[in-house]
């Protein structure tokens, strides 16, 4: 019984930080999504600035530090209703319940700027922003994987207004998508 537990933890979870990966994230936030809609729901995505370039700079072992730090952040950063999820690489999903309207923007300005703060890593300080968009239902989408979807056009908004801050997704931002797909063909 004991393997078996650890399997399915396995199975749902990211082994480095402990988070739940992004199948389990899913998941959740469809159940949110089929529960209580007055509650309100609402989907960020987080994206670690420049990651790639401390990664490639002072090795996979600060990296991983670092994701770890930044997770257990985020999860202190967030409500107890909520969920803290790894989607792989430095991006994190978070499912805020409970918010809606103006409530959202805070709560997701409170998370960047717990990320902000600098990492103690191996005797020196670093500096590790995050990017953040996000997605509330109504509006936005009916099921988890269209909310991450936005969240995850919003974040690239974020970075492309210069990185550390956090965007709102709107309508408008598919277009966009759709124009930059074209040039890539």
């Amino acid at each position: 019984r004991l393997a078996a537990r650890e399997l399915a933890w396995r199975a749902s979870h990211e082994a480095l930080t402990g988070l739940p990966n992004r199948d389990t994230l899913l998941d959740a936030i469809d159940a949110a999504l089929a529960g209580d809609n007055d509650a309100g729901v609402a989907v960020c995505m987080v994206n670690l600035d420049r990651f790639k370039l401390i990664n490639d700079s002072l090795g996979r072992a600060v990296g991983d530090e670092i994701l770890v730090t930044q997770a257990r952040r985020l999860g202190a950063a967030t409500g107890a209703g909520d969920m803290v999820g790894s989607l792989g690489g430095d991006e994190f999903g978070i499912l805020l319940r409970g918010a809606s309207g103006d409530e959202v923007g805070a709560r997701v300005e409170a998370i960047r700027a717990a990320l902000a703060k600098p990492v103690p890593v191996r005797g020196i300080e670093l500096l590790v922003t995050g990017s953040l968009g996000y997605a509330c239902h109504p509006g936005d989408g009916s099921r988890g994987a269209d909310l991450l979807r936005a969240a995850s056009r919003a974040v690239d908004e974020a970075k492309r207004e210069g990185r550390n801050r956090s965007v709102a997704y709107h309508a408008g931002m598919d277009p966009r998508a759709a124009e930059r797909l074209a040039l890539v063909q």
